[in-house]
């Protein structure tokens, strides 16, 4: 949906990198751990004590500490830039699971080329033809469309299942029996302000 996005100073910036990845394969949207993770943030704690603590202090439940470095890892990719962004988040009261997942959709868009192209690219595409749906097989092909020969058929077959579970995590499609069906996702107000603010258009 977007290629800019605010910065700590309010300014939008370039996304740094187009480089295709895997990290979607190891953490998908992630909603509810990322607002643990901005509930406990403090921009001033080096990622080895923050680590630390997050496992010590079991912020996640059980996980394993191996896991607890993988998802802050990621959350902190999606996030740390925007210092103004996560203290809006972090102070946020009341916040709904659906404005949760939607800017946790535009922060994974932010981060991920391959997650922006197949949202802002492929699901669009495919609400013009006669059935409004989608599966893994279609993401799994697009996925080789983007970088031929890159990957092989059970990481392109993972990327199918991926993508697509983020989408349904995120409100963008919705699975009716055995179909996979696009569907507008939610977008409150709140929601709203805060990618307008984010972006520094107010």
């Amino acid at each position: 949906m977007m290629a800019t996005a605010g910065t700590g100073s309010g300014h939008p910036t370039e996304v740094a990198s187009d480089e295709l990845h895997t990290r979607i394969l190891r953490c998908t949207l992630a909603a509810e751990d990322a607002q643990i993770y901005w509930s406990h943030f403090d921009p001033a704690e080096s990622p080895a004590h923050r680590n630390l603590r997050a496992f010590e202090e079991r912020w996640f439940g059980g996980r394993s500490q191996a896991r607890v470095k993988l998802l802050l890892a990621n959350l902190s990719l999606r996030f740390d830039a925007h210092p103004g962004a996560i203290a809006v988040l972090r102070g946020w009261r009341g916040m709904t699971p659906a404005t949760r997942r939607i800017i946790c959709h535009w922060h994974l868009q932010f981060v991920d080329p391959l997650y922006r192209r197949f949202t802002a690219e492929l699901l669009p595409s495919r609400r013009g033809g006669p059935r409004d749906t989608i599966d893994r097989d279609i993401v799994s092909r697009w996925v080789e469309a983007q970088a031929p020969d890159r990957w092989s058929a059970s990481t392109r077959a993972a990327f199918g299942t991926k993508l697509l579970g983020t989408a349904v995590e995120a409100g963008l499609v919705q699975a009716r029996g055995a179909s996979r069906v696009l569907v507008s996702p939610r977008v409150e107000d709140d929601a709203l302000a805060y990618l307008l603010r984010w972006l520094g258009t107010v």
